[in-house]
This record gives structure tokens, C-alpha cells and sequence, in this order.
């Protein structure tokens, strides 16, 4: 990976083994995203969106009570308008290092939308298995806010 460097940490979740990186560019110590990794096997998932909309949902992912029972792997890229070609750089170095990508999903809320985009994450995880999905409420009320590559292709 030319552009990445991961910074990780395990988390203590007793038995399970979860582990959550942030993703930075070598040449600079901005942040560019997230990587929680679960402790068993299951789907890779891509979030992009807004800087502090990822940020803010990074922070309430990792304090989720059931994030040691996590299958798969969930990245969070931060897009930035500002750096267009940084992020199809970053976007191409999260593929590459990680194998197949089983769907992406596009928040296009502002930071004012966090909450409901934080659902949809949450959502987006439970409906490839990588939660229970237990207490998600699983009708999107702003669909407007986002874009699931896997709706597109159909």
C-alpha cells in the first residue's frame, strides 16, 4: 500500500479478538479512515462519507456493548472534497490490501445527520450478518442520505 499506514489497537473485549486501526497517509499523520476488525470470519464492508460524519460514527461503533461479537470487516474512509484524487488513491489502496470489498455504501449527509447515518452503518452491517441486527430499526428513514452499491447494480 503506497498511501496507507495503519496505526492499530486491540480492544478489550475479553475472549474476542476485535481490533480497530485508523488508516493515515504515510506522507502526513491526517486520518484518513477506520478499520474495525472482527474477531470472526465474515463480509468486508466499505463506508464513505463526510470527515466527521465517519468520525462520529467510528466513535460510537467502538462503544457498541456487542462489538466483540463483530463478523468481518468494516472500513470507514473519510471523502474530502477538497482531495478528490487522494480519495480514489486511498479508495484503490482499501481494495487492494484487503481483497474483495462485498459492497460500499455512500453516506452523503452532513455532520447534522450523524445519528441517522450512524443507523444506516448499523443497518448496512446487519443486513450482511455482521451483527444481529437486534435493536436496529431496519426502514431507512432518509434514504436521500445514502447510496448502497449493491442496490445500484440491480
Amino acid at each position: 500500500m503506497e498511501h496507507l499506514a495503519h496505526n492499530t489497537k486491540q480492544l478489550d473485549t475479553g475472549s474476542s479478538h476485535v481490533s480497530a486501526r485508523t488508516l493515515r497517509v504515510r506522507a502526513q499523520s491526517q486520518s484518513v479512515g477506520y478499520h474495525v476488525t472482527g474477531a470472526l470470519p465474515g463480509p468486508t464492508l466499505l463506508v464513505a462519507g463526510h470527515g466527521d460524519v465517519v468520525r462520529q460514527a467510528y466513535r460510537r461503533i467502538l462503544a457498541l456493548p456487542n462489538l466483540p461479537w463483530i463478523k468481518g470487516d468494516l472500513i470507514l474512509t473519510e471523502l474530502n472534497a477538497a482531495r478528490p484524487e487522494m480519495d480514489d488513491a486511498i479508495l484503490d489502496d482499501v481494495a487492494g490490501s484487503l481483497g474483495p470489498i462485498d459492497d460500499t455504501l455512500l453516506l452523503f449527509g452532513t455532520p447534522a445527520d450523524h445519528l441517522a447515518l450512524y443507523w444506516t452503518i448499523l443497518r448496512f452491517c446487519a443486513r450482511y450478518g455482521m451483527i444481529s441486527g437486534r435493536g436496529v430499526p431496519m426502514r431507512n428513514p432518509a434514504p436521500q442520505l445514502v447510496s448502497i452499491a449493491s442496490d445500484q447494480a440491480r
